[in-house]
């Protein structure tokens, strides 16, 4: 992880915990807070696993697709009153937890190719990855870099 993606981390930490959906923004230090004070939640179904969460939660990281309502609305199911995603139900668990705790650790039954193409679709930086997961992840590209030479 880098020193940035590190720092980062640790000022979502001190908000995280006491104030649900309140994150730092880098350039400005300024602190907003996505709080939904209705608590609605919103229901994913990802490759059939179904995820319940509040929206504000979905805000907590901006730069990320599930911030957008227009992202958000080309999956909504009416007819099921959730969004679909045909997409790996593990790895969006640990990105949502990612959104929830400020820290993104993975699964080790999950192998790094799947890993990367699910943190680009939901527009999660892999320099985000926790430390004590991070050499799992680092092998695998290493390993790709040295078979593409």
């Amino acid at each position: 992880m880098s020193n940035t993606a590190k720092a980062s981390k640790d000022k979502r930490d001190i908000l995280s915990d006491p104030l649900h959906g309140a994150r730092i923004d880098e350039p400005t230090n300024k602190v907003t807070v996505h709080a939904d004070t209705k608590n609605e939640t919103i229901i994913f179904n990802v490759g059939g696993t179904r995820f319940e969460t509040y929206k504000s939660t979905l805000r907590a990281i901006p730069s990320s697709p599930l911030s957008k309502d227009s992202f958000l609305e080309k999956y909504y199911r009416p007819d099921h009153l959730d969004y679909f995603f045909y997409r790996d139900p593990a790895v969006y668990h640990c990105v949502l937890n990612f959104f929830c705790t400020g820290e993104l650790h993975l699964s080790s039954e999950t192998c790094g190719p799947v890993v990367k193409s699910e943190l680009d679709f939901w527009g999660v930086n892999e320099l985000e990855i926790e430390e004590c997961c991070w050499h799992k992840y680092s092998n695998w590209l290493s390993t790709l870099q040295a078979l593409r030479k």
